[in-house]
């Protein structure tokens, strides 16, 4: 006897086969045998739709949802049925229905702001298209219907952004293409209409501050799946809210989600312009994001409209920081200070910036102020555990190791918390217990990167040192020999991070002639501008066919602008961006006096180095294979540097460094045509902000106990060992 699941697939290939008649025969079969099989009643309702026999299938399908009443799936589609019959009041309640169920059902959202629209609900109808677009940012036909309905509202410029998204992403959709052209013509000729207000229901009102309430208790609580559906919910109810718009794309940063978080910071704004918090959570995201431009653009903005506020004060503050400036985020950290004594987010802030000027004492007393504002405040915890002179008792692991038990703990607490019990138990020499807390916290850190879609892709970077190599080759720098601009002021210090990038520098920012740059951004930044600055449709390194000597001068001007900003008076200025190393072809084109310094060490410390850090933004620093993907890589690199670069890159060995630190420093000084001074040996004394995660160890004299350190953790580490040679234990592979 045939099973039922045989006459389903049966149902289904004479339905695929278009033989709707068999298949109606076969799904009738099941339905006498199992009136309630869920799987025939839906196929019934699918050959009526198919038929135009709208009714009947709505009836199949109501059926259906009686006995799966919690499918929002289930409940969209009977919508869609309704409103192909004609019945929209009840197509709006099986839209509602499925968003209740699942709020971020972006094809709901854009079916019910349909019906909206076609009953002139403008307003409430544009609130549904844009949730339906912040819900799937990839959705084409959301955003064309949204586009069509800020056309009709006579926002015509975002009108056009929202169409050229949907032609981006539908590129071979005519009536996106025709769309989007009618709103340019029209954007041309008319001025923008000023939008209708929404309509007020009083009891979608209280509901909504209900969910609001809701999801701001369990923000709090830490659980935060629970709390962006309340605000989901919240915004279903009432789509104007700007608050409920705020607060989830806060909770969706929290929880990783970057894309849907911007979206719904940016529509918060569409919704209340003036709402300085947004600009603020704004700027977090691109921070995580690492738009670091963006987010002091976002920060200013939040300032601009409320001077007060202290989380914009605080993190700019940060920011600033960590791009150099520090005078200006000293003054900016004090005013947090000075307004909100109570946060503990701005005693950290504040702690923060004083480590990094190497203020020790005073950063762990304003670390310490936050823990006592709030016990569980992880980024103090890990700061107090990073800086090795804080006592922690059995009673404060102990505590750490149960917050770590919470499931609702926010993703980035558990990173900081394991991470800090790695630091505690690795100085207690409980290797295998500091092993397994970094592994967690960098396991953390790997689903949070994946949420953002950061994830390291080693076959990617590998095929971009393929493209480096082909690009940088004898042919191009015979081209460009005459290009480059003759200034000696940069001085690029490059390897590895963790490789003794930071004590270079800190060396030569002892000299007097020397400012001390830190990690600048600018020629990352440069390298994204090149196809647009050479008006060339490839990509970084491709465009540089059209490279000329004018091309040239500009962009070695502008960069070197930027260097005598920070250095002033000063004849040298470092640029100790580690990552570097990938663009030091183009350096060497622009400017072939510069001093370019190679750090190497060890490949398993500088990897298990990597690995035992809490970096932000540096992605393939959170698995060991990636890690030592990563490094056979840049050895690749290096190497084909060593063979093609036209200038001198001297290389300074760490190992040889720590053993003689004044031979060491005083090659390196040399390199740089500079005369000896005394106080490169005394480097530690130096007062400047180091913003690294060396900032502690270039505060103290050369010591030598981070060389072989690997070998503590060498049982674990077999992945990375197996990334890097292929076989455990195998020989350094330092360049």
């Amino acid at each position: 006897m045939e099973t039922t699941s045989a006459t389903l697939a049966r149902a289904i290939a004479y339905r695929r086969a278009g033989d709707l008649r068999q298949a109606e025969a076969v799904y009738n079969q099941i339905l006498q045998a199992e009136p309630l099989q869920i799987e025939a009643l839906q196929g019934m309702a699918g050959i009526a739709y198919q038929l135009g026999r709208y009714d009947q299938a709505a009836e199949w399908l109501r059926r259906a949802a009686t006995l799966r009443e919690d499918d929002p799936i289930l409940h969209s589609n009977l919508g869609a049925t309704y409103r192909a019959a004609g019945r929209l009041a009840e197509a709006e309640a099986c839209y509602r229905e499925a968003l209740r169920l699942q709020p971020d059902l972006a094809e709901a959202y854009n079916n019910l702001a349909n019906i909206l629209k076609s009953q002139r609900r403008r307003p409430e109808a544009l609130a549904y298209y844009w949730q339906a677009v912040l819900a799937r940012p990839n959705y084409a036909a959301a955003h064309h219907n949204l586009g069509l309905a800020l056309l009709e509202q006579g926002d015509l410029d975002e009108a056009a952004a929202r169409l050229r998204e949907a032609v981006r992403l539908q590129p071979d959709w005519a009536e996106a293409r025709q769309s989007l052209n009618f709103a340019l013509a029209k954007a041309s000729v008319e001025p923008p209409l000023a939008p209708a207000p929404p309509e007020e229901n009083p009891q979608a009102r209280a509901e909504g501050e209900a969910r609001f309430t809701r999801g701001v208790a369990l923000g709090r609580e830490g659980r935060l799946d629970e709390a962006a559906i309340a605000f989901l919910h919240a915004l279903r109810l009432r789509p104007d809210n700007a608050e409920s718009c705020l607060k989830l794309g806060a909770v969706l940063r929290e929880q990783g989600h970057l894309e849907r978080a911007r979206g719904y910071l940016r529509h918060t704004l569409r919704l209340q312009p003036g709402l300085a918090e947004a600009h603020v959570r704004l700027g977090l995201v691109y921070t995580d994001e690492g738009k670091l431009e963006e987010a002091e653009a976002a920060y200013r903005e939040a300032l601009r409209l409320r001077p007060d506020s202290v989380s914009a004060l605080g993190n700019l503050a940060v920011l600033l920081d960590e791009l150099g400036q520090a005078e200006e985020a000293r003054t900016l950290a004090e005013q947090a200070l000075a307004l909100g004594p109570e946060e503990p987010q701005v005693q950290n802030q504040y702690g923060m910036l004083l480590a990094n000027q190497g203020r020790f004492d005073q950063a762990r007393t304003h670390f310490l102020k936050a823990l006592a504002l709030q016990p569980d405040f992880a980024p103090a915890t890990f700061f107090l555990a990073r800086d090795g002179r804080q006592l922690f008792t059995d009673v404060d692991v102990a505590r750490i190791e149960q917050l770590l038990r919470r499931d609702s703990l926010p993703p980035r607490d558990r990173i900081n918390l394991h991470f800090a019990l790695g630091r505690l138990y690795d100085r207690a020499k409980a290797f295998d217990e500091a092993f397994h807390h970094c592994d967690q916290g960098n396991a953390a850190k790997r689903e949070v990167l994946r949420l953002q879609g950061n994830t390291f892709q080693s076959a990617a970077h590998a095929q971009f040192i393929d493209r480096l190599i082909a690009s940088f080759d004898s042919e191009f720098f015979r081209r460009v020999h005459s290009f480059g601009n003759d200034s000696e002021l940069p001085v690029f210090i490059v390897g590895m991070p963790r490789s003794g990038t930071s004590l270079v520098e800190q060396i030569l920012a002892s000299h007097p002639a020397v400012f001390g740059g830190g990690e600048l951004r600018n020629m990352k930044r440069f390298v994204g501008e090149l196809p647009a600055e050479l008006s060339s449709p490839a990509e970084f390194p491709e465009c540089l066919d059209r490279l000329d000597q004018e091309a040239s001068r500009r962009l070695a001007e502008r960069y070197l602008e930027g260097l005598h900003l920070l250095g002033g008076a000063k004849i040298r200025v470092t640029d100790k961006m580690p990552m570097n190393f990938h663009q030091l072809g183009l350096i060497a084109a622009l400017f072939p006096r510069a001093r370019i310094i190679h750090c190497r060490r060890d490949a398993r410390d500088v990897c298990w180095s990597c690995f035992f850090q809490n970096f932000r933004d540096i992605h393939f620093a959170c698995d060991l294979k990636a890690l030592g993907a990563y490094h056979r890589q840049y050895e690749r690199l290096m190497t084909h540097w060593k063979e093609a670069l036209p200038v001198p890159v001297l290389e300074v060995c760490y190992e040889e460094l720590v053993e003689n630190p004044e031979r060491g420093s005083r090659e390196i000084v040399a390199f740089c045509r500079l005369p000896w001074h005394e106080d490169c040996l005394t480097f530690y004394r130096t007062p400047r902000s180091v913003r690294t995660a060396s900032n502690m160890q270039v505060r103290q004299p050369v010591y030598k106990r981070s060389v072989g350190y690997w070998k503590n953790y060498e049982a674990h580490l077999g992945p990375l060992f197996q990334a890097l040679t292929g076989a455990p234990g195998g020989n350094s592979l330092a360049f």
